[in-house]
């Protein structure tokens, strides 16, 4: 330490202080790079484990979330033993040899000198082909978006219902058919939601309509409502 840094500790000021630099500020630098080191970490193996996850074979008709949870642990662990794959999984011993068990089974996983391992290639998919699972997330999304654009149509039907009839936006005719659909952006005509020979909302019918993509702007034939 130099003779002047020397004196300005002696009188109880630091560089840092010397410097105009907070100390205390410096510090708390210092404590949030590595904090944020840290959760930078946290999320790219959080990531990773969701990553490995989520596959068709992980669902409730293939191996089940846990033997997902396993599956990605090992991708973290060179191995794991039953005891210790447990404590993670937060089940009981008996339980996690089980599913260990259903792993091996198919070839996911190894026998480790140190308890199990995952197994060099990746059979994920040729599994869940061999039980009839592929394809499932897929399914599952599709499903989502079909029941989001049916409570989207159903959400403006309703508001078509309630607002006065002069303000309600024009629908297209049953034989209309454009040939060129409008490029400007804005909000989206829905067509009448179907309805049952009671005149209540068939959504049983709306769902089979927006699954068979009739009601895409983009599909030749599309769905406009009932016939005038």
């Amino acid at each position: 330490m130099s003779n002047g840094t020397t004196n300005l500790v002696s009188l109880g000021v630091y560089p840092t202080q010397a410097a105009g630099v907070d100390a205390n500020a410096l510090s708390l630098g210092c404590s949030a790079a590595e904090l944020f080191s840290t959760r930078t970490h946290l999320i790219a193996l959080l990531e990773e484990q969701l990553t490995d996850q989520r596959h068709d074979l992980f669902t409730r008709l293939g191996l089940g979330h846990l033997a997902g949870k396993l599956y990605a642990l090992l991708r973290q662990h060179p191995s794991l033993t039953i005891d210790t794959a447990a404590r993670l999984l937060g089940v009981t011993a008996r339980h996690t040899a089980t599913i260990l068990s259903r792993l091996r089974r198919h070839k996911l996983l190894v026998v480790h000198r140190n308890g199990w391992a995952r197994s060099k290639r990746d059979l994920r998919n040729q599994t869940a082909l061999q039980i009839n699972v592929l394809g499932t997330l897929l399914a599952r999304a599709e499903r989502y978006r079909i029941e989001r654009e049916v409570w989207a149509w159903w959400q403006a039907e309703l508001t078509t219902m309630m607002s006065a009839p002069g303000s309600r936006p024009r629908r297209p005719h049953v034989s209309s058919r454009p040939l060129f659909e409008a490029s400007t952006p804005g909000e989206r005509v829905w067509p009448r939601y179907p309805r049952a020979s009671t005149h209540l909302a068939d959504h049983r019918s709306a769902l089979e309509l927006v699954g068979a993509g009739l009601l895409n702007p983009e599909n030749r034939w599309q769905y406009l409502g009932e016939a005038a």
